[in-house]
């Protein structure tokens, strides 16, 4: 298993996106959380096509971090469903991960 993993969720706003961030941060279960302003996304809810404007957050964490950073995301998140997927990074810049590992400890 990763030491590291990167987390993706979307939000309808910058407000969300910066309130998950920061609610992240502070529990010190993300070291790092981009925020891209403005990803289309295309998709099925409730019987029919939706098209929306979404901001699109990666968040950068240690595995062992990652369970209750979903638990906490699901608990803050303003949608019903929201998107979480975890990807594993398995290479990458030790300093930076050295890094994480100082900001999450």
């Amino acid at each position: 298993m990763a030491n590291y993993q990167l987390v993706l969720t979307t939000c309808a706003t910058k407000d969300d996106a910066h309130a998950i961030a920061k609610t992240l941060l502070t529990k010190k279960l993300a070291a790092c959380v981009n925020v891209l302003p403005q990803v289309e996304s295309f998709y099925m809810w409730q019987g029919k096509m939706a098209h929306d404007t979404e901001i699109k957050l990666f968040i950068k964490t240690q595995a062992a971090k990652t369970h209750v950073l979903i638990d906490t995301l699901k608990q803050i998140h303003p949608y019903d469903v929201p998107e979480i997927q975890v990807i594993n990074i398995t290479d990458g810049n030790d300093e930076y991960f050295s890094w994480i590992d100082e900001v999450l400890a």
